[in-house]
């Protein structure tokens, strides 16, 4: 009889951790590239250098990293606050959830999603909300998976379409 795959090892991020952080940032960056229609601001990646670093410190922030083999394999940022601009409903935020090309398919996303989980319920906030690029399949499925279901639609157009 096989055992049971191990869970992966997740667990908050280090200082040292934030470098490799910032290269799945990157590389999720690169694979939703497409589907931007709003140009990323410039300094853009210093602000989420920023963000990382202050989730080391910050209680209601969280970025947990993923190790298979010893290295980092995925990442996920976290940020507890209101939920909605019509609510103080406190929400957990989910974003920046990336798994090296290389390694995915084994579960490290689940495993990242789930240790925000368990921090966000630690916290006391019972939901938790994540935005996806509507072309995005592959990452609305996986959220889908998890139990997450669409709540709102974001439509854009470039004004010269709009009208008629």
């Amino acid at each position: 009889m096989s055992a049971a795959p191990a869970t992966p090892a997740v667990r908050r991020a280090t200082e040292s951790d934030v470098g490799r952080a910032l290269e799945l940032y990157r590389e999720l960056e690169d694979h939703q590239g497409a589907w931007r229609v709003f140009a990323p601001r410039e300094g853009s990646e210093r602000e989420t250098e920023a963000r990382y670093r202050r989730a080391l410190e910050d209680p209601d922030l969280a970025l947990v990293v993923c190790e298979k083999d010893g290295a980092v394999a995925a990442i996920g940022y976290g940020e507890i606050g209101p939920g909605s601009s019509m609510s103080d409903e406190l929400s957990l935020s989910i974003s920046n959830v990336v798994v090296a090309r290389d390694r995915r398919g084994r579960g490290l996303g689940r495993a990242v999603v789930m240790a925000l989980v368990a921090w966000g319920r630690s916290r006391g906030v019972e939901r938790a909300h994540v935005r996806v690029f509507a072309e995005n399949a592959e990452a609305i499925r996986f959220w889908e998976r998890l139990g997450m279901r669409p709540r709102l639609v974001q439509l854009t157009g470039r004004l010269a379409d709009l009208g008629g």
